[in-house]
């Protein structure tokens, strides 16, 4: 979870609000409108995976921002292993 932790807070709007066990919740917040979306990560430790959600919190559309957020954290995290 460490890895994952520092992964988020390097990027932009990245805030790790609690960490329990195998579960982590951060926000997230926009640059320009200021919105604030929720990821959620779960270590699957037997199967060796994270599991990620990631919603905003206001709206129907956001332009697939929370999808390429957890791509830019794919590409941050792969980084650290």
């Amino acid at each position: 979870m460490v890895n994952l932790t520092n992964s988020i807070q390097t990027m932009f709007g990245g805030k790790v609000i609690k960490i329990d066990g195998n579960y982590l919740h951060a926000e997230f917040t926009s640059r320009v409108m200021r919105f604030v979306d929720d990821m959620e990560c779960f270590y699957d430790e037997p199967a060796g995976v994270i599991q990620i959600r990631s919603a905003s919190r206001v709206g129907y559309s956001d332009f697939d921002a929370n999808r390429k957020r957890v791509e830019v954290l794919r590409e941050i995290f792969a980084k650290t292993q």
